[in-house]
């Protein structure tokens, strides 16, 4: 934040807690303006969002600008990047509901039940259980008067408020996952308001939102064994002192309910970025060290099973991995033995907080109170509960590392939606549209895009190919995505229907 200076600047947006009738009421928006460098060239400004629904993006505005600023203009792409930070103003913003701005939470004196593993255990308490919370959480959403504004489109119309406070004719976006959902709801209400818009994480356009949640447990066993599992195999003897690495895909299965259950938490996590590749094949084979140690000591306690788990040598003690930091740039270097033992830990916590769980009251607050807001006041859902529970039950036998995901849906319990979702038919008169999606996208699978094009003859798709990350931070790295889209912002160059480049390699397969 300090190198950007004075080009920041941070406000609280009144907007209309009800577009249909503002006398309703207020709530605050809060907002990021990182100022183009050179206000003379000034082309607009781009506002972010990234997805969720229910992440804050007021972030991304600092983010974003600090890598574009820094951006080597001795390069054609640093050139183009530098000119982006330049001419255009970055606008970060929480949106309604979430963050900084007014929030939504729901709560009730209801218990929620535990539930150890949602995947591996579909009994039919277990199930039940898992729905009851989910009629819990939907009632105490229900209270919340706020609960029927919270949805696309008044945060649509949120983004066009900003647009109208700058005084600028177009709204130029950035969605990431959720956002590209987002974006085309904008882009059907003012279709004649659309600049540039860029989507990337591309949501499958053709369906709810609920169903393509559905398809996210596919997403990531994808990755794992097509991706992750060959990588572990090409790297052993660095990502274990022992086997374990060579048969990671037989690991989770002899793990127990609630070992099972915390893996897939730690995992998943590294299934979103191809940056955590190598945390993924450390969770797995920290997993199977903590197995061992169970089978051996089945009565130690979380404190006891941790010193045990720090006098084990996990993986390479010598090979360092630099992660790059969120904005791309700073670089922290541990062995790869220091991020198993980091993995494990994480594993121990969640091993034991289910072995041992506290009932807990109904009280959800801001990002995940608002994703079950957005997704069930944006459509009503098309799958009854049997159907739901039916493809959950598909689901966790198909994809045994997260399969049961989303099993207990508040959406299922929810009242009718309280808005009607804009046509495609009404999106492509916005006509200038950009999607962006990497091959092995994990939350947002490819066939989701795939399926979307069609609908939306005017815009261009770039691929990338052999990618996991979800959605798409610019730079990439790679010129053939880089460049067409700082053109297409730049100059409005628009690039042809499809374009597909290649994806950079795993870490250790650099």
């Amino acid at each position: 934040m300090a190198e950007l200076g004075s080009r920041v600047t941070c406000a609280s947006m009144r907007a209309p807690i009800n577009y249909a009738n503002p006398g309703d009421g207020e709530l605050q928006v809060a907002l990021m303006r990182i100022a183009a460098e050179n206000p003379k060239e000034r082309l607009g400004a781009i506002l972010f969002n990234p997805g969720g629904p229910g992440a804050d993006g007021l972030v991304l505005a600092p983010i974003y600008a600090a890598v574009w600023a820094r951006a080597d203009p001795n390069t054609e792409i640093g050139r183009l990047y530098k000119q982006m930070s330049e001419r255009y103003d970055i606008i970060g913003f929480s949106p309604r509901g979430t963050g900084q701005s007014t929030p939504l939470r729901c709560t009730s004196s209801e218990t929620l039940d535990p539930i150890a593993n949602e995947t591996a255990d579909r009994s039919q308490a277990n199930v039940a259980a898992m729905l009851g919370n989910a009629q819990k959480i939907a009632d105490a959403c229900a209270k919340n008067p706020l609960t029927p504004f919270i949805n696309s489109d008044s945060t649509a119309r949120d983004m066009d408020l900003v647009r109208h406070l700058l005084g600028d004719e177009k709204l130029n976006y950035y969605g990431i996952s959720y956002g590209s959902w987002l974006g085309t709801w904008y882009a059907g209400l003012f279709p004649e308001r659309v600049g540039r818009m860029l989507l990337t994480g591309v949501v499958d356009q053709t369906q709810g939102l609920e169903e393509s949640f559905l398809t996210i447990p596919m997403g990531y066993q994808r990755i794992f064994d097509h991706l992750i599992v060959p990588y572990a195999a090409r790297h052993t003897a660095i990502f274990s002192n022992d086997s374990s690495a060579g048969r990671l895909g037989t690991i989770f299965e002899s793990l127990n309910l609630n070992l099972k259950g915390a893996v897939s938490e730690v995992l998943e996590d590294s299934l979103r970025n191809a940056s955590g590749a190598t945390r993924a094949v450390l969770t797995m084979v920290a997993g199977e060290t903590i197995r061992k140690l169970l089978d051996q000591y089945p009565m130690l306690e979380q404190t006891d099973l941790l010193t045990k788990l720090s006098e084990i040598t996990i993986a390479s003690e010598r090979d360092t991995e630099y992660a790059l930091s969120p904005d791309g740039r700073q670089l922290t270097g541990k062995t790869l033995d220091a991020i198993a033992h980091e993995q494990g830990a994480e594993i121990i916590k969640g091993y034991f907080a289910r072995r041992n769980p506290v009932k807990e009251t109904v009280d959800i607050l801001g990002a995940v109170a608002l994703s079950y807001a957005v997704v069930s006041n944006d459509m009503s859902m098309r799958l009854n509960t049997d159907d739901w529970i039916a493809i959950t039950n598909q689901n966790s036998s198909l994809y045994p590392l997260t399969g049961g995901k989303f099993t207990s849906w508040p959406g299922l319990y929810w009242r009718a939606a309280s808005v009607n979702r804009p046509t495609l038919e009404s999106v492509n008169k916005a006509g200038n549209i950009l999607l962006v999606h990497n091959e092995f996208d994990g939350v947002t699978p490819l066939e989701g895009p795939e399926r979307s094009l069609p609908y939306l003859p005017n815009a261009s798709f770039i691929l990338i190919r052999n990618e996991y990350t979800h959605g798409t931070f610019l730079p990439y790295g790679n010129a053939c995505s880089d460049e067409p889209v700082a053109r297409y912002f730049l100059y409005g160059i628009k690039p042809p229907r499809r374009t597909e480049c290649m994806g950079k390699p795993l870490y250790w397969d650099r």
